[in-house]
């Protein structure tokens, strides 16, 4: 079950054909000494801006602290 996350960083993917942004965050996990680093694919340059990236990993990770959220609800006091 992840602890938290960071608030995530997007950043221009142009070591290829077609350059995309790419955003990344880490996750830190319950019982692992090192955070996890997860990416996600935000779009390409040309149709979408920097900014609209941004909105998109803000609203993925909103998501993704939701699920958490969720998954934590069943816990009891003495589970904790």
């Amino acid at each position: 079950m992840a602890k938290h996350f960071t608030q995530g960083t997007v950043r221009l993917r142009d070591d290829c054909k077609r350059p995309w942004y790419q955003g990344l965050w880490r996750v830190y996990l319950e019982g692992e000494p090192k955070p996890k680093w997860k990416t996600i694919h935000l779009g390409f340059v040309g149709e979408t801006s920097r900014r609209e990236a941004k909105r998109r990993l803000q609203k993925r990770l909103s998501e993704e602290q939701r699920n958490v959220v969720n998954a934590q609800k069943g816990i009891t006091l003495n589970d904790y």
